[in-house]
């Protein structure tokens, strides 16, 4: 094939992975955002790049797209949308049995050495032999010899840094938790008053989730800065008020604090949150002093926890 336009150069064999492994295996595949006005806020970079592409081709189009080709979408709580078969590999199928229809050809493991622009286009020599194009799209991803022949094209590049990442917090217990999950909690970034909402996951190494990669998308290049050595503050019970925990403990005063909890959250992440607060689990509600309550409501709505390093997702 001599156009470009119908080819696609992979770095690997096998095509698709991350999309394989995206959404734990499930494939977040867009959200339920139908005004590009409002999806480019999600955006904390390239927002205002985005907003004509997004006026022709958005979150509604997609979902068009896929189900135009037998993979229809669903919503969830948090505005996601995942295949209703819960598996990446109908979304991997679907793209890949488009590709073979439109006539599409994939090359992995084939090198780029070089892009030069001709009059009808570009032109492209690799490790398996010379390309024409009208058009290229490069995805460089961290290739440093992407961004290489990006700059020899005339383009400026912004030194790059990572994004999209999750935070490593040095405390087993939390990490005695893995799997357990927080539907809508906040984190916040104190030092540049940045602050993230959304699914906070609990893993072996600390803690990840949209509300976590929302924030490592946000502060991206201050996180960087700080070598990914900084505090963030986790409000695990939104909405929660100190009068919610004075009237839990006069309403449920002979139960357990370990036992009895006034919020919506499992009941391993509500006993380790009330270790935090140095509270006993056997201690009844009546018990707890003035001191005690401010502890617990502090854990439970403004956590301080110290970030060592970045963790990929």
């Amino acid at each position: 094939m001599s156009c470009l336009e119908d080819c696609h150069f992979g770095a690997r064999q096998g095509s698709l992975q991350k999309v394989k492994i995206s959404g734990g295996g499930r494939c977040n595949v867009t959200h339920a955002c139908w005004e590009p006005a409002e999806l480019v806020q999600y955006y904390p970079r390239g927002g205002k790049e985005l907003l004509g592409p997004f006026h022709k081709f958005a979150c509604g189009d997609t979902v068009a797209w896929f189900e135009d080709r037998g993979v229809p979408l669903k919503i969830e709580e948090d505005g996601r949308m995942f295949p209703e078969s819960d598996d990446s590999g109908s979304i991997v199928n679907c793209l890949m049995k488009s590709c073979i229809k439109a006539g599409v050809k994939i090359q992995t493991s084939c090198k780029v050495v070089s892009v030069n622009i001709i009059d009808t286009g570009y032109e492209l020599t690799t490790s398996k032999g010379n390309w024409k194009a009208a058009r290229i799209l490069m995805a460089a991803g961290s290739s440093n010899g992407m961004w290489k022949l990006l700059k020899e094209l005339g383009y400026g590049i912004v030194p790059p840094v990572p994004s999209l990442f999750t935070f490593h917090i040095h405390d087993k217990a939390l990490h005695e938790l893995m799997g357990l999950s927080v539907s809508n909690a906040v984190v916040k970034y104190p030092e540049l008053k940045i602050e993230t909402s959304g699914p906070l996951l609990i893993t072996h190494w600390g803690v990840s989730g949209p509300a976590v990669l929302k924030m490592s998308a946000i502060a991206a290049r201050a996180l960087h800065e700080k070598n990914y050595h900084f505090d963030i503050r986790i409000t695990w019970a939104m909405g929660m008020t100190k009068s919610d925990i004075e009237g839990f403990r006069k309403s449920k005063g002979a139960a357990t604090v370990g036992g009895q909890s006034p919020v919506n959250l499992p009941a391993r992440l509500w006993k380790y949150l009330v270790s935090r607060a140095d509270i006993a689990h056997d201690k009844r509600w009546a018990d707890l002093d003035k001191e005690e309550m401010e502890k617990l409501f502090e854990v439970l709505t403004d956590d301080l926890r110290s970030i060592k390093r970045k963790e990929h997702v």
